[in-house]
């Protein structure tokens, strides 16, 4: 764990227009520079909004430009700009910051705006305002794939990317590792009570119904986080040094129990779904999609066809035949045009109400009909860990290294100012580049070290004892220790116990 303040950095940006020209501001290499250059480079990257839980809404970073150009090449209005028609929503922005002699990438943002902010006093003024993937993610239909028993969340979500990409231009896809997506702590679903109607609703119940974060990080890739896994070993960077700081004032702090909805997804007896009459169709294969099967479908048991002809073959083709979790694609075979009737079967979840609750006097009341019945319980138990917490959210804000990224865990020493210092995960980071990299960083507790101070004193001193004694080396167990001190000895304490251990290994 090293010291996150940061040292001396600089800024630029790089735009990619449509047409494949591309050009940086505050770059000495760029002799676009000379009369234009940002006035204000402000970046919100954050891997939730703000929610009853801290996980999810699923957010997408946003970054604002505000660029003087004394030229006006900048200006999209003019006309006699080199880049004129192309300063606009198809336009891409990177940012990179250097700092150390190292450049670190903040990843690529679609712009949503490029336009004049033109006034007496700023003639030559531009904003640009641009997002990352998320944002472009967010807005896209659920893809229908097939509903497997049981499925595996993590599979399911790489499917649903992998199709979304099949439909997308090449610079919108969604770019993932395998290994960067994980739901071990509540693999499995009831697949047909997520929400589905568009991609933000669909990873907005898969990240709040499992309690892990899913955004785009800096190298563009979609990841994950599970939020009640972290440890100290996990800190990277120790900051003690903040222009100011604030406890509280966030998530869960009026909280002390937990009431979940949830229902068992019990499979209900077969019946018809959804009818199709009278459609005509010609001779090969016909195609009829966004046939609305109702909610909670389990499976999809026999599909139905016959026509009007009975001299006319008609059959499912179940190669263009494809379901979701409300909406299905049948295709229809024919060796001639007629009429035809489809009905279709199959099996709903029963979707009544389940309550699981604990005691106490201000509930949090959440819902959550994704994970499986049996992970009930530990879901609840896992949000009860993060509201009985002390300080279970903070804000800092200082000059900080522009390497801290979202989800890493960092410990934050206000002891002087507030009496308050731990370990905790980074859910936001709100960058004011024009004024040397100033950053309001939000925070949350997701994990406590609560040692026994009397006991942590007893064990280091009898360890003292017994490695002046010859009792003890580094290779032998602490033999004379009880079972609590001997845990305690050998923690992750602070760093200046830690080095103590050291001294004392030899």
């Amino acid at each position: 764990m090293t010291s996150g303040i940061v040292g001396e950095i600089t800024v630029k940006v790089k735009f990619t227009l449509s047409n494949g020209a591309s050009f940086f501001l505050n770059d000495s290499s760029s002799s676009l520079n000379t009369t234009n250059f940002l006035s204000s480079i402000k970046l919100k990257e954050s891997i939730s909004a703000e929610n009853n839980i801290p996980i999810g809404v699923n957010t997408s970073n946003i970054i604002d430009l505000e660029i003087v150009s004394n030229n006006k090449a900048l200006i999209p209005e003019n006309e006699n700009s080199t880049y004129y028609g192309y300063m606009n929503n198809t336009a891409i922005v990177e940012l990179f910051i250097t700092e150390s002699n190292e450049e670190i990438s903040f990843g690529k943002y679609f712009v949503n705006s490029w336009k004049s902010n033109i006034t007496s006093d700023t003639p030559n003024n531009v904003i640009v305002s641009a997002t990352n993937i998320m944002s472009l993610i967010s807005k896209q239909e659920v893809p229908e794939i097939e509903i497997n028993t049981g499925m595996y969340i993590k599979d399911y979500l790489m499917n649903v990317i992998d199709e979304l990409n099949s439909k997308l231009p090449q610079t919108k896809q969604i770019d993932y590792d395998e290994e960067d997506i994980n739901f071990e702590a509540f693999p499995t679903m009831q697949f047909s009570n997520l929400d589905t109607e568009n991609m933000g609703n669909c990873l907005n119940g898969l990240s709040q119904c499992t309690m892990t974060n899913i955004y785009i990080d800096r190298d563009e890739k979609l990841k994950t986080d599970y939020c009640c896994d972290d440890t100290e070993q996990e800190a990277v960077y120790s900051f003690n040094i903040m222009t100011s700081a604030e406890a509280g004032g966030g998530v869960l702090v009026n909280y002390d129990s937990i009431k979940v909805n949830y229902s068992l997804g019990n499979v209900l007896d077969v019946e018809q779904l959804a009818s199709l009459y009278q459609q005509d169709v010609i001779a090969g294969i016909n195609t009829f999609s966004d046939i609305n099967l109702g909610n909670s479908v389990y499976k999809i048991n026999r599909i139905e066809v016959d026509g009007e002809d009975d001299n006319i073959f008609v059959g499912v083709d179940y190669n263009t035949t494809k379901y979701g979790k409300n909406k299905m694609t049948v295709g229809v075979e024919a060796d001639a045009a007629t009429k035809v009737n489809i009905r279709i079967y199959g099996q709903r979840l029963d979707t009544t109400s389940m309550v699981y609750e604990t005691e106490g006097e201000n509930k949090l009341e959440v819902t959550n009909r994704v994970i499986e019945a049996s992970y009930v319980e530990k879901y609840a138990n896992n949000i009860l860990q993060l509201i009985n917490f002390k300080n279970n959210s903070m804000t800092v804000e200082g000059y900080f290294n522009p390497r801290v990224k979202l989800t890493d865990t960092v410990f934050i020493n206000c002891e002087n100012a507030m009496s308050i210092s731990g370990y905790y995960k980074v859910v936001g980071l709100d960058w004011d580049l024009g004024m040397y990299g100033k950053c309001q960083m939000s925070l949350i507790k997701t994990f406590s070290l609560d040692y026994d101070l009397d006991v942590i004193t007893n064990s280091l001193n009898r360890l003292l004892e017994l490695t002046i004694n010859g009792v003890y080396s580094r290779d032998s167990a602490f033999v004379s220790l009880s079972p609590q001190e001997n845990a305690y000895a050998n923690s992750e304490l602070t760093d200046e116990l830690t080095d103590l251990r050291e001294l004392l290994y030899g």
